[in-house]
């Protein structure tokens, strides 16, 4: 067998010396020898071939006929023949992308019985034009009688899109053909030939990928598709769509129209008209006016069909608008689930409450990502040319606040609603009373908007509410009732807030307190200086609590009712270190399940009195995120990175402080016997003093109670009398005499009254 390449030089040396050291024991000896230059694999199918960017010039011939895969893309490739694949009966996939092919024999590829899929697409000639009907001439898909994919798209320039048209005799043989994909050419026209791929549901004609400059759509474009499902033709420079020009399409179930930015949707719903007799269930109209001009408003004439077609989903993201009219929600299909409504300019407020109360099964309504410009009327896009009184509207977009609400079609709604988004309006809203309806909502996301206070109540009657999400409003004040019904809540976002002020006066944990199947409270950059002890006291099932970003410099608070919690965050603030109580806690709760904490960010201390606090985050089981980038500072305002070496750090300030640990305690035991010696020194020298003093204060007290009789017990006698033995019988004479029979005192007098051993 005799196998042929055609490559760049340097890629055929390197072959050559390949080929030469083809392993006879291979693993994988079935293979064929070229896959040691692509890239083979053998599967139940069949061979695998990836020949991709091996700078071939032209395809291999002689390919194994077991061949199930073929891809031969970002090569050189200008020509295709048959004589370069021939024999290919089980390939199910060729690809040829990306190559630079402008020519394509008639019948090149009519072994290929199998074929589904064919990619011809990317292609990049260096000489002449790639015209569509000249490269793809009658006869060169002869043989793909089971092609179900074709795509043919990015081939042309602007130039080209201009002289080529669809290859009708070309694409009429491939009837098993399901989907194509080609490059939009001016005034495109898929003709009667069409009508022999019954199978063809699919057609995309795209600006993203592709040359797409179709500019303007006739009764005569989709003549021949009448079997059509799914039609894309965005970003295609569309201005103008004519009458009829879905008249054949009626099958149509999906419809994208997206980035004609010149259509606008006054001209697009001139042909709502005619979609009413189609099939159609997701239409994807997004930025058919430029988002960057002045602001798009919609009034009820540009979509008075659309009641009348039963769409499912309806894409109107980008469009730059600003205004709509009331009563245009209450033009839409009753089959409506799906609508979209991003990135817009759009103020929440009465046109809201019209599009979830007048569309009861509405499943998911997106208004995310808004940006808001204030404009005057006259700066909007008005969509029936000049503007005059004629079309001026009764209801303002700034009028908002001076409406109850709008006014429903039933006065106890049951509502198939599970999403809200409106996001990003960063103006002031007014939440949705959902108090008096039945209804299914899961998740509601109401970010980056403006609502400073949340009254009572607010939330109630959301009782399947599972995911809410708050953040980003500038919310300085929440009523402890305010998250009432929402016993069912599982995520809660209040991140990037103002409710530093608020929880550090839950001292009792009213406010989460409704929030009993809670698992994720994210109240992250929320100025947050001090917790309230108990402010997480009720809600047992919280699993991740996201404090970060904040200025917290003592998480003094009570952790005991968390008893799921996984997950602590706690970067960013200003902890220097973290309670043995809080510590102690996350200890025991990681010896049931992972606990993960993150400290990074924080000023922590490296000192004697913070070893605890070190040890604890060295070596309990608790998960430290990012502790590599944890940073402490030391006495010295020194300041180190964990890294690899946190442990270290740890067992040198051990020894630092055990050093200072026996000084302290000589010092101090030294000290204190001292002390007890000179105390004791001064008592003993100062004994009688200090009876003395006891004595005459013990009788001090006793004459201040009056007890007389108490104090005559304690001293028998008046008068002491000391004499020496020269004037004993003065003593015993005279003064006895005087003292005792004539003054009535009592005398003691030791020759009389001492007795022995007292």
């Amino acid at each position: 067998m005799m196998w042929q390449w055609i490559v760049s030089p340097s890629l055929f040396a390197v072959y050559m010396v390949m080929a030469k050291d083809t392993s006879v024991n291979s693993p994988e000896e079935s293979l064929p020898f070229y896959c040691v230059f692509c890239n083979c694999k053998m599967t139940r199918n069949g061979i695998i071939t990836d020949c991709s960017g091996k700078g071939l010039l032209i395809p291999p011939t002689n390919i194994d006929n077991r061949t199930s895969e073929l891809y031969l893309s970002k090569n050189l490739i200008s020509v295709v023949r048959y004589s370069q694949i021939p024999g290919l009966f089980n390939l199910n996939i060729l690809d040829l992308s990306k190559n630079k092919i402008s020519s394509i024999e008639i019948g090149a590829f009519r072994d290929l019985t199998s074929l589904t899929h064919l990619y011809l697409n990317g292609q990049r000639i260096t000489r002449g034009l790639f015209i569509l009907q000249n490269v793809f001439l009658p006869g060169v898909f002869t043989g793909l009688v089971s092609l179900k994919v074709l795509h043919v798209h990015n081939c042309l320039t602007r130039t080209e899109a201009f002289t080529s048209r669809i290859p009708s005799e070309a694409l009429k043989e491939l009837t098993r053909l399901e989907k194509l994909r080609i490059d939009g050419v001016v005034n495109v026209t898929f003709n009667e030939d069409f009508h022999l791929l019954k199978n063809l549901s699919t057609v995309v004609m795209s600006g993203y990928d592709g040359v797409c400059t179709i500019g303007y759509l006739s009764r005569d474009s989709f003549v021949g598709l009448e079997h059509l499902k799914n039609l894309t033709i965005n970003k295609c420079s569309i201005e103008e769509i004519g009458k009829g020009t879905f008249w054949w399409t009626q099958k149509l179930e999906y419809l994208d129209m997206s980035w004609n930015s010149e259509l606008e949707i006054y001209n697009f719903g001139k042909c709502l008209e005619e979609l009413k007799n189609t099939s159609l269930k997701i239409l994807k109209i997004n930025a058919i006016h430029d988002p960057n001009r002045a602001g798009t408003e919609i009034l009820r004439p540009n979509l008075k069909y659309l009641r009348d077609i039963n769409l499912t989903e309806m894409y109107m993201d980008d469009n730059g608008i600003e205004f709509i009219d009331y009563g245009v929600f209450s033009m839409f299909p009753n089959t409506l689930k799906q609508l979209y409504l991003r990135r817009n300019k759009l103020n929440f407020g009465l046109y809201l409450d019209e599009a979830i109360f007048n569309n009861p099964n509405l499943e998911s309504l997106d208004a995310g990502d808004q940006e808001l410009v204030i404009r005057s009327e006259l700066s909007l896009t008005h969509l029936f040319g000049g503007f005059n009184s004629r079309h001026r509207r009764s209801v303002r977009v700034t009028d908002l606040m001076s409406f109850d609400r709008v006014k429903r079609s039933d006065t106890n709604p049951r509502l198939n609603l599970k999403s809200l988004i409106c996001t990003g309006s960063m103006s002031r809203i007014q939440l949705i009373d959902f108090t008096s309806t039945v209804n299914n909502l899961t998740f509601i996301d109401l970010s980056r908007n403006f609502i400073p206070k949340i009254q009572s109540n607010a939330f109630k009657g959301l009782y399947a509410l599972r995911h809410l999400n708050l953040s980003e409003n500038y919310i300085e004040n929440v009523m402890d009732s305010a998250f009432n019904g929402l016993d069912s809540v599982e995520i809660l976002d209040l991140r990037n807030n103002l409710l530093g002020f608020k929880l550090r006066l839950d001292v009792s944990g009213n406010l989460f307190s409704p929030l009993v199947k809670l698992r994720s409270l994210n109240v992250s950059r929320n100025r947050i200086t001090t917790l309230g002890k108990r402010v997480f006291k009720f809600i047992s099932n919280l699993e991740t609590l996201d404090l970060s970003d904040n200025y917290i410099e003592n998480l003094d608070i009570e952790m005991s009712p968390l008893l799921r919690l996984r997950v602590l965050d706690l970067h960013m603030n200003r902890l220097q270190s973290v309670p043995s109580s809080v510590r102690t806690y996350l200890s025991d709760l990681s010896q049931y399940h992972s606990v993960s904490v993150d400290l990074s960010s924080n000023k922590l201390l490296c000192n004697c009195n913070n070893i605890p606090f070190l040890k604890w985050l060295f070596r309990s089981k608790v998960k430290f995120e990012n502790i590599e980038n944890y940073y402490c500072s030391f006495n010295d305002n020194t300041v180190r990175v964990f890294n690899d070496t946190g442990s270290e750090i740890l067992e040198q300030l051990e020894k630092d402080c055990k050093s200072y640990l026996g000084i302290i305690v000589g010092s101090s035991t030294g000290t204190g016997i001292m002390i007890a010696f000179l105390v004791s020194y001064l008592i003993y020298s100062n004994r009688w003093n200090l009876r003395y003093v006891y004595y005459m204060a013990k009788v001090k007290l006793d004459s201040n109670g009056g007890n007389v009789g108490t104090r005559d017990e304690c001293f028998p006698y008046d008068v002491f009398i000391s004499y020496g033995d020269g004037d004993r019988s003065f003593v015993v004479g005279e003064m006895l005499q005087n003292l005792e029979d004539v003054g009535g005192k009592r005398l003691n007098i030791r020759d009389r009254d001492f007795e022995l051993e007292k």
